[in-house]
């Protein structure tokens, strides 16, 4: 790599970060809001826990196959099986359904992302 290359990746690093910080701000904060505006308006929680984990999913595939699908990169079937039914879904199912009765300032205050 050139010096010139060099000082280009350097100086677009401080962008990218700054880039980066202001999609995350971005997207959390409008998570909540967007969620209680869905709820309120016809998607029920099962609907939002099913199209978190579909696009989640689809977003996630091809790290999950380079893990390894036969042992799920190291954690094995039996605990990613487990860590899903008792801690992924239903937790947001549950969130989702809470947010048909509380206004999102609640929610941020009890699940701060």
């Amino acid at each position: 790599m050139s010096v010139e290359a060099k000082e280009m990746s350097l100086e677009t690093k401080p962008v990218l970060g700054i880039l980066a910080i202001i999609s995350v701000v971005a997207i959390y904060s409008s998570n909540l809001v967007v969620t209680r505006y869905s709820v309120l308006n016809g998607l029920t929680a099962l609907d939002l826990t099913a199209l978190r984990y579909s696009v989640a999913g689809v977003v996630l595939l091809p790290y999950f196959f380079r893990l390894g699908v036969r042992d799920l990169g190291g954690l094995g079937w039996p605990k990613a099986i487990v860590l899903s039914c008792l801690a992924g879904a239903p937790y947001f199912v549950v969130f989702f359904y809470g947010l048909s009765f509380a206004p999102s300032a609640h929610a941020a205050v009890l699940n701060p992302r």
